[in-house]
């Protein structure tokens, strides 16, 4: 991992389209670290580029599915 670093502008769209799609609730307060927004976000900074890239594919294909 590297040190933390601010994501660019296209990775953070990246993210919302990704929550937008899978109906997953975007906290709009950013004060709330604890939402799984904020803490999503909080560990994609913590990624190479490569590293983001491959999470935010997974995440893209990720299906949960219920028992």
């Amino acid at each position: 991992m590297r040190k933390s670093q601010k994501l660019k502008p296209d990775i953070i769209a990246r993210i919302i389209r990704i929550f937008d799609n899978k109906k997953w609730q975007i906290d709009n307060s950013t004060e709330s670290e604890l939402s799984l927004f904020n803490r999503y976000c909080k560990m994609i900074e913590n990624l190479s580029p490569v590293q983001q890239d491959l999470i935010l594919k997974l995440t893209e294909d990720y299906i949960r599915i219920r028992g």
